[in-house]
């Protein structure tokens, strides 16, 4: 017991003495890792209760999340408390943490969304729904969600 006590305050004395990495430094290493989450099994849900769902995640995903986090202290001189947002407006990071502006996401979502492969459908029913449901990943939702998802890809075939 007292060797594992040891080796985890070594652990955490070696990790402590790593210099923190610039934003811009975490900010390219997100930009590189993005394009390989693709490449991650898709998450599958463990459990579900009221308190919500437990996914798993791929090394990608993972490798991502930690990033944000790294991303949150560089940026905001502090740990991200679990009320802090995973993902913030970028923009108005000098004003403190505030949450995405989803019609500026949408809007640059749907500029975007052709050069990056995405459908115009796909954009549409994203903002609208709030999710992204894919073949992949429809076994994570209910049927509620799956009904509001098609919904919006009908809507959105009506409305051009």
């Amino acid at each position: 017991m007292r060797k594992r006590r040891k080796r985890s305050k070594a652990r955490k004395q070696k990790n402590s003495r790593r210099l923190p990495r610039s934003k811009e430094r975490i900010e390219s290493e997100i930009e590189a890792l993005i394009p390989r989450l693709s490449e991650d099994p898709p998450p599958e849900v463990v459990s579900e209760d009221a308190a919500g769902r437990t996914v798993t995640i791929g090394p990608n995903m993972k490798k991502l999340l930690l990033l944000q986090q790294e991303l949150f202290k560089a940026v905001f001189g502090r740990e991200q408390g679990p009320n802090d947002l995973l993902f913030w407006n970028r923009d108005r990071e000098g004003e403190g943490v505030f949450p995405i502006d989803e019609e500026g996401l949408f809007n640059d979502l749907r500029r975007n969304a052709s050069a990056v492969g995405v459908r115009p459908d796909m954009a549409y029913a994203t903002n609208k729904t709030g999710m992204i449901i894919t073949e992949k990943n429809h076994h994570m939702f209910s049927e509620e969600d799956k009904r509001r998802w098609e919904e919006a890809l009908k809507e959105y075939k009506r409305l051009q």
